[in-house]
C-alpha cells in the first residue's frame, strides 16, 4: 500500500496465504492499478519478462527456515528471474546477514548486478 501511496501504479502483490491476500483485499482490492494475487512463488504462472520490480520482503528468510531450502530457493530464483525483464530489478529484503544470501545470489544462471545496502542498525 506503501507504493501505492506514493504515486507507484501497476502493482502486483502475490502470496499464497488465501487469507493475506483476502485481508489486502480488503485494504485497497478496489484501487485502480493494485491487484493482490494468490499464488504461489514456486509455481507462478505471469509470462516471462512481466516485470520492471520484484520485492521480495523476507520471502527468502521463510523458504531457508523450510523444508529442502536449497532446492526450493532455487526454483523461487529461476521464477523470479523468468518474469523480471532483462533491465528489472530484484530487491531482497531480509533480516538476516548478506553473507547468508549473497551465495544464493551469485549463480551463473543469473547474470545480475548485485549491491547489498544496510538499514538501520
Amino acid at each position: 500500500m506503501d507504493l501505492y501511496s506514493d504515486g507507484f501504479s501497476d502493482i502486483v502483490s502475490v502470496d499464497f496465504s488465501k487469507t493475506a491476500i483476502s485481508e489486502m483485499n480488503k485494504l485497497g482490492g478496489d484501487k485502480p492499478g493494485l491487484a493482490f494475487i494468490e499464488m504461489d512463488l514456486l509455481e507462478m504462472n505471469f509470462p516471462k519478462n512481466t516485470f520492471d520490480c520484484i520485492i521480495d520482503k523476507a520471502t527468502m528468510d521463510i523458504i531457508l527456515c523450510g523444508d529442502e531450502p536449497i532446492k526450493t530457493i532455487q526454483n523461487a530464483f529461476k521464477n523470479i528471474y523468468r518474469v523480471l525483464r532483462p533491465s528489472g530489478v530484484f530487491m531482497m529484503l531480509s533480516y538476516a546477514k548478506s553473507q547468508l544470501r549473497l551465495p544464493f545470489l551469485k549463480n551463473k544462471q543469473y547474470p545480475w548486478d548485485i549491491s547489498v545496502e544496510t538499514c538501520g542498525k
